[in-house]
């Protein structure tokens, strides 16, 4: 018991150090503090486990692109990003309908509406072109995301995010990392380096492309990230029309002709 409590305080400790301490820095303090409580055999002659640090680990999407901003303001950049990542679903959703959903009018502000107004603009049930039926949901982390995974992920899958720095919105469409692999266990923790962005509001092609760098920016300047993702609610994905679904939905014209029943039989 008095061991647990011993790693509580330590962890305690790491977890309220300074902003401007690194977790790495204080990570072998806090392993080498639990391996003498545990008496666990050291993996190295100091009694710290070996760590494998990979730099420059770079994850994009290569095709990605932002709406320009109908209007050049802050509060149409959220709208701009939004309807870039709806595009390929065919979501009818346009900057001005967002914009107007969640500030009650085509308005121009210097900054972006909070994310429960622009929750309650996207959120819910559309009907597409061909008659299908999508939800669309919409996830917000408020500041700078302390846990990455979800960020990674998303590049990983090819699924741009929507950034939020000093009021603005951008689309997220890469990350460059550091990854941290732990010897003793197996783990692995990673550090962003880079966050590569896109601006609905630049006006020339080659100011549509920016970074936001972890030892040049300030993180606390992130007010947040949005998610944004949509899913059939017909019961099958629309992407399929190969399924059963996509048959039974055809329109009359495009519906197969049964089969010609046989001529009747003679009799002689």
């Amino acid at each position: 018991m008095r061991r647990a409590v011993l790693v509580a305080m330590v962890l305690c400790f790491a977890l309220a150090a300074p902003a401007q301490v690194p977790y790495s820095a204080l990570f072998p303090i806090v392993v080498k503090f639990i391996g003498m409580i545990f008496h666990r055999s050291p993996s190295t002659p100091d009694g710290q486990p070996s760590v494998q640090e990979t730099r420059g680990i770079a994850i994009e999407i290569p095709e990605a692109s932002v709406h320009p901003a109908k209007q050049l303001c802050q509060n149409w950049t959220w709208a701009a990003s939004v309807e870039s990542m709806l595009a390929p679903t065919g979501v009818p959703l346009t900057q001005d309908d967002m914009v107007t959903r969640a500030e009650g009018g085509s308005v121009c502000k210097d900054r972006s509406p909070n994310f429960e107004r622009m929750t309650r603009a996207l959120d819910g049930t559309y009907y597409l072109d061909d008659g299908h039926k999508v939800k669309v949901e919409t996830r917000n982390v408020t500041g700078a995301p302390t846990v990455i995974d979800d960020i990674l992920m998303s590049m990983k899958t090819q699924h741009p995010l929507i950034l939020f720095w000093k009021g603005h919105a951008y689309l997220l469409k890469g990350v460059v990392y550091t990854e941290f692999l732990i010897s003793s266990n197996g783990a692995k923790v990673f550090e962003i380096n880079e966050l590569k962005l896109l601006d609905p509001t630049a006006t020339k092609a080659e100011e549509r492309e920016i970074s936001f760098l972890r030892d040049r920016d300030d993180a606390n300047e992130i007010d947040g990230v949005m998610d944004v993702r949509v899913t059939p609610e017909d019961g099958q994905s629309w992407l399929h029309p190969e399924t059963e679904y996509g048959k039974n939905h055809q329109s009359p014209a495009e519906r197969p002709l049964p089969p010609l029943a046989p001529p009747p039989r003679t009799i002689n």
